[in-house]
């Protein structure tokens, strides 16, 4: 049955949609996705799909920013109980990992193609840094990570090397989880302390069982 798109029912309406292409696009890819595809997993016509959404990029942007406000909200209540920065790190790691796990490939390989997604990526880039490097700052008051680090270099080269390796891995059909996994704990290990090693290894020793 169809759902009409007037009055109260416009958000509701809106927000199913965008959880529903969202889903869709992680498990099938971006490219592979249609926007009949979606009209018919939310049993609505494809009229009533595009009185609500322009196309299927407007729809893709919408979905991940929500995905960020959603991250945004974890990050903050993790950092709220988490006893210092680094298991706070890795718990939202983990996070992300159980995640990627159900994310095929193609949706990050397809996401490039979009000018409006890589434009919102960009504006986000700074903001996130400054955060982050802050962040990093705090676990080196906390005797996590070394002090001779210059976290914002360290930052801004960990962002280009996932970039350009992730990119080239999963070309060569490595999963999502494994170029992850094999990147960003590697890399926070080379900046921790003693103390700070011996969590993320026991991270990975779990993940990897």
């Amino acid at each position: 049955m169809d759902v009409h798109t007037t009055g109260r029912h416009d958000g509701a309406l809106r927000r199913r949609v965008v959880e529903t292409a969202l889903a869709l696009f992680r498990t099938r890819g971006i490219k592979a996705v249609t926007m009949d595809d979606i009209a018919h997993a939310l049993t609505i016509s494809k009229r009533t799909l595009y009185l609500l959404f322009t196309d299927k990029e407007e729809l893709l942007l919408e979905g991940l920013k929500l995905g960020r406000i959603r991250e945004r909200q974890e990050m903050e209540a993790t950092l709220a109980e988490s006893p210092n920065v680094l298991n706070a790190i890795l718990e939202i790691f983990d996070h992300r990992m159980q995640e990627l796990e159900h994310t095929v490939p193609a949706f990050f390989t397809d996401m490039g193609k979009y000018r409006t997604v890589t434009e919102f990526f960009d504006r986000c880039s700074e903001a996130d840094a400054e955060e982050a490097v802050a962040f990093l700052r705090q676990g080196v008051e906390q005797g996590l990570f070394r002090q001779d680090i210059d976290f914002d270099i360290f930052y801004r080269l960990l962002v280009g090397q996932i970039a350009q390796i992730f990119n080239n891995l999963l070309s060569r059909d490595y999963d999502v989880r494994t170029v992850f996994i094999n990147i960003v704990p590697v890399c926070l290990r080379g900046c921790a302390t003693p103390a700070g090693q011996q969590l993320i290894d026991a991270f990975l020793e779990r993940y990897r069982k």
